[in-house]
């Protein structure tokens, strides 16, 4: 088995350290002298039984700690506070910064939720990193804080150029003021607190979330400042009550401020959300900018929340036309329900107030109505027809709000029932102007223009 498991992970035999030469395998005895003293002294860490500790364990110097799955176990005693951590990433100054891997091994608990974090990465001190950390098929219990928890309170450098990949862990990840370049795929997250809680530094970008299933009772993925976001193929469900951000399984807002912090470029793609019947809505978006959703599979209660809410922070976001949209009370599907204050909101049908006297909607059963949409590359089209008394001078019969204006005047032909042309201005301040003269009916049908994008 040692020289199946160093062939697999590229070890020469004698660089690796197995614990059972020390410590007791059978998971009786507390093992957490021995288990320290290896860690100590770096490399290669075979966890070749089952362990059991009662305290945490301190990692300061770049480790590759793995095992053989299920017959390899750190146990955690019952006895273990709620203040205590079961392994504690704390780089020591004068160490290498990356290569940390943790692999193909159970955490488990001997009794009840004993402990806090299962991986806590700690880098407070001024001037600590981490990066090339990697986390993966490892199984964990519930306890009693998150899976992996980043602690960086300076605001400086970070966790970044890390993988988590193919873990099955209860509770979930919480990162706070993270790095660049994370990757969290194909994880199973279940239990207490968000399946993806991050927030980036100012200067950090790069996140990716593909292909995770996450049931956790606070939602899927909170992003409270962020920059180029992937969440794609990841499936969301609650199945308890909820517990969350923005109430919502996905939430992508900022930081109010001052000074205002927007999450900007995030990508909500091809995902299944489904809130199973709770007073919750699938995606919120707050302070945020260019946020894009579209192929993603919504569930929600329509009779008390919404499919996607979109706040008066947000700018610029872009909802696709093929998602789909159903009620998770009963499973079918209905039309989507979609709060939208947002500015310059794309793929949504917004409707505009007749404000010169006189005029109205011809509503007739044929008529599109008074609409009009923006679509992901920036395409304002207006619909409707129009009918009112004749206007002596150019008149302004209503006006479009910021992000869909022209930067400059474009001028449109359109005619009334009788055939007679006529021309429709539509000016950079969201004026659109009946001419002078003897119109009384105008149709807008298909008029399209570039809009000047709105910048925070």
């Amino acid at each position: 088995m040692r020289l199946k498991e160093a062939y697999k992970y590229n070890l020469p035999l004698n660089s690796v350290t197995y614990l059972s030469w020390t410590a007791d395998s059978t998971g009786t005895n507390d093992s957490t002298t021995k288990i320290q003293t290896a860690l100590d002294a770096g490399g290669p860490i075979c966890i070749d039984g089952d362990f059991l500790i009662t305290d945490t364990l301190l990692i300061e110097k770049p480790v590759h700690l793995y095992g053989f799955g299920h017959t390899s176990q750190i146990i955690a005693a019952s006895t273990m506070s709620g203040t205590t951590d079961i392994f504690e990433i704390n780089p020591d100054l004068a160490e290498d910064k990356y290569q940390w891997s943790f692999k193909d091994f159970y955490v488990t608990a001997q009794s009840g939720t004993p402990a806090r974090h299962v991986f806590h990465i700690d880098i407070t001190t001024t001037n600590k990193f981490l990066a090339k950390n990697n986390i993966s098929n490892v199984r964990a219990d519930e306890f009693g804080g998150d899976f992996i928890h980043l602690t960086n309170p300076t605001n400086t450098d970070g966790l970044f150029t890390s993988s988590y990949l193919d873990n099955f862990c209860n509770n979930g990840i919480e990162l706070t003021n993270s790095g660049d370049s994370l990757f969290f795929e194909r994880n199973t997250i279940t239990g207490s607190g968000i399946g993806l809680k991050i927030e980036q530094l100012g200067s950090a970008s790069h996140i990716v979330a593909n292909s995770n299933n996450i049931t956790c009772d606070g939602g899927g993925l909170s992003i409270t400042h962020g920059l180029n976001i992937g969440f794609r193929d990841n499936t969301v469900e609650l199945n308890d009550t909820f517990t969350g951000d923005n109430s919502a399984l996905v939430s992508v807002d900022g930081d109010a401020g001052p000074p205002i912090r927007y999450t900007s470029t995030t990508k909500i793609v091809d995902n299944n959300l489904n809130t199973k019947g709770n007073t919750t809505r699938c995606i919120y978006v707050g302070y945020a900018t260019k946020t894009v959703i579209k192929g993603n599979t919504l569930f929600c209660d329509p009779a008390t929340d919404s499919h996607i809410v979109i706040s008066a922070n947000a700018y610029n976001t872009a909802i696709g036309e093929n998602n789909r949209y159903f009620t998770s009370v009963t499973g079918a599907q209905i039309q989507p329900v979609i709060s939208d204050s947002g500015f310059g909101t794309m793929g949504i049908l917004k409707a505009y107030t007749i404000t010169l006297a006189g005029w109205a909607l011809i509503s007739a059963a044929n008529n599109m109505p008074a609409n009009y949409i923006k679509n992901e590359n920036g395409l304002v089209t207006l619909f409707g027809a129009l009918a009112g008394p004749a206007a002596g001078v150019a008149a302004t019969f209503f006006t479009l709000p910021l992000g869909f204006r022209p930067p400059k005047i474009v001028k449109f032909w359109t005619h009334d029932t009788a055939g007679n042309p006529y021309i429709i201005d539509v000016l950079p301040s969201g004026a659109v102007q009946i001419p002078a003269g003897g119109a009384t009916q105008i149709y807008l049908d298909g008029f399209t223009f570039h809009s000047d994008p709105i910048t925070v």
